[in-house]
């Protein structure tokens, strides 16, 4: 899937962190590079959204080193790293009467020096167009569904890293991005990621669905209880084994019949439970 860039991306060595002298994560580790779409999956609490924020500076590594294009994270200048690197959290609380277009807008802050300039405005509008809300750029954010307010802050970060550096990469961090989002949406908003590693983006995205990360992701991590249990290319990672001893559950996996060298897992039920549900319950009708 991807490209070969000059820059590398996105890397993460050994990481971990603790909290009140609880370990939360530990040993993890993560190349992505620029051109790469990188999915990190598991079950609830295994640690991604506090990876996620390890690698977006808002949770501080107690050990190992994370780095964009061989830099450690802590030595970007905050308003250097802000031009280049966009984060989409899991929860993007906003209750202020504001247009989508202002808060598409905010994307557009770390590149403002003054006031907002025609350029900027071109590119919220791009942005809201590209994640299919243009129309809605006058209305009134908080009286969008959930679906059309997440998008409205995929195109924030989409606006805060628009254009691509003269001499650098972008970096995109993104939390659940298809959260809320009905299936066409869910599409769009990875398609709109490989696009962007297209262009040289190094792109990491947690996803709870493993369909979703086998067919738009060049490889996987996947953790469980703050560690990591697996890391490689969707046919690597997406095995029946891994996925009973991670998320407990029984499934087939199998060539995708449309989709040329990507897995298709079909879950079966909880690991010991029989599996068979309702397709058991009509065959006995």
């Amino acid at each position: 899937m991807s490209t070969t860039f000059e820059r590398s991306g996105i890397t993460a060595q050994c990481v971990g962190t603790a909290a009140m002298g609880r370990t939360l994560l530990e040993g993890v580790s993560l190349d992505a590079g620029c051109g790469e779409v990188v999915a990190v999956v598991g079950p609830n609490g295994a640690g991604k959204s506090t990876f996620l924020k390890m690698l977006a500076g808002e949770r501080r590594a107690t050990s190992g080193t994370i780095s964009f294009s061989g830099k450690e994270i802590g030595k970007w200048p905050r308003e250097k790293i802000s031009q280049v690197r966009a984060v989409l959290p899991q929860n993007s609380a906003l209750n202020f009467p504001f247009k989508v277009r202002e808060v598409a807008m905010l994307g557009r802050s770390p590149h403002i020096r003054f006031s907002e300039c025609r350029r900027d405005r071109e590119i919220v509008g791009l942005a809201l167009e590209k994640v299919g809300i243009g129309r809605l750029a006058e209305r009134c954010y908080t009286t969008l569904s959930g679906g059309e307010r997440q998008r409205t802050h995929l195109a924030r970060v989409l606006a805060q890293i628009w254009e691509r550096p003269e001499n650098g990469a972008r970096y995109l961090l993104l939390d659940e991005p298809t959260e809320g989002l009905d299936i066409s949406h869910q599409h769009t908003a990875l398609e709109t990621a490989r696009e962007l590693a297209s262009e040289g983006t190094a792109v990491v995205a947690v996803l709870h669905d493993l369909n979703l990360a086998a067919q738009y992701c060049d490889k996987i991590l996947v953790l469980k209880e703050g560690r990591q249990a697996a890391l490689g290319s969707p046919r690597k990672v997406l095995r029946p084994g891994i996925i009973r001893d991670v998320f407990g559950v029984e499934a087939h996996v199998s060539a995708h019949p449309k989709l040329r060298d990507i897995p298709l897992v079909v879950p079966i039920g909880a690991a010991g439970s029989n599996g068979r549900g309702r397709a058991e319950t009509a065959a006995s009708v």
